[in-house]
């Protein structure tokens, strides 16, 4: 069974009325593990974990604190694929939000747990995490990036 078809069936149980019977609930697990998903909706779910996973990891939106929230960022990861080194609109991977936050603890997830390139360009300027963090005085983020190898000759455009 799919991660998606485990959610389908914690769901279907979850809403299930109380006293239902073993069989019945037996039969609506299955159904809801069985029942075809469109790739679409799997599609949109992908893109919907992959932006609550760069705002976790410190992107800036209107209306949210900044910096980034780990624990937030740990359970998104566990809840399924997500794309670790795929940029937002602007060109920046979840490591580049982070290291810009100065949020050291998300970067060493990202780099250690999740697999994240640490030599990431944004295609658009060149900014690299370890940039983004010095360039924003996060001392803490740009010596951890340093520790791990990060390419210091890697520039903007």
């Amino acid at each position: 069974m799919d991660i998606d078809g485990f959610r389908r069936a914690q769901r279907a149980y979850e809403a299930a009325p109380k006293g239902t019977s073993d069989a019945s609930l037996l039969r609506l697990l299955e159904l809801a593990i069985m029942t075809p998903v469109e790739p679409q909706e799997c599609e949109e779910n992908r893109e919907r974990r992959n932006h609550n996973f760069l705002l976790a990891c410190g992107k800036f939106e209107k209306g949210r604190k900044p910096g980034g929230d780990i624990g937030r960022v740990e359970q998104l990861f566990q809840q399924g694929p997500v794309d670790i080194n795929k940029p937002d609109d602007d060109g920046w991977s979840p490591l580049l939000h982070a290291a810009g936050e100065g949020n050291a603890k998300i970067c060493t997830f990202l780099v250690e747990v999740c697999g994240a390139n640490i030599d990431y360009q944004c295609p658009d300027d060149g900014t690299t995490a370890l940039w983004a963090a010095s360039f924003n005085g996060r001392s803490e983020a740009t010596y951890y990036l340093l520790s791990v190898g990060a390419d210091e000759r890697l520039k903007g455009k």
